[in-house]
């Protein structure tokens, strides 16, 4: 009986420790490319600090601003050109930042002309411009920011 607990008590011995030599072995390649990376991630880090996506998404927003505002300057040169005997040519519209145009902007210079304290206060609001209680110089302060 103890010889045979003695070959049981080894076995069960044997058992166990080939057991856990599988598991190790299994375990030891899955814990090494967790570490590797998590150690590359952290090095990456140090060398790109801001991440490619949302690089990539900065870049497309300054781009489309840097649009917007070639547009503008465009729009700004065109409509320079026109003047008080020229009220019923369109106005080149100047965008926004977001890439679209105000539902207040003028289609010409007689509608703005025409337009009332509180239209006039509203477009410059949209293009950010400050407002004053005298409705001619938000006049004169819109057609200065349009060209």
């Amino acid at each position: 009986m103890a010889e045979l607990k003695a070959r049981l008590t080894g076995e069960i011995k044997r058992q166990v420790f080939l057991t856990a030599i599988n598991h190790v072995k299994q375990q030891v390649p899955i814990e090494i490319r967790r570490q590797t990376e998590q150690q590359v991630e952290v090095q990456i880090r140090g060398y790109i600090p801001i991440p490619l996506r949302q690089q990539a998404v900065e870049n497309k927003r300054q781009l489309a601003e840097m649009k917007a505002s070639l547009a503008n300057s465009k729009s700004r040169i065109r409509n320079e050109s026109l003047d008080m005997a020229s009220q019923d040519e369109p106005l080149t519209p100047i965008y926004l930042l977001d890439g679209t145009k105000s539902k207040y902007f003028p289609a010409d210079l007689r509608s703005l002309l025409a337009y009332d304290p509180q239209s006039m206060k509203n477009v410059l609001n949209d293009y950010g411009l400050m407002e004053d209680e005298d409705h001619e110089i938000n006049l004169r302060r819109f057609l200065s920011y349009i060209g």
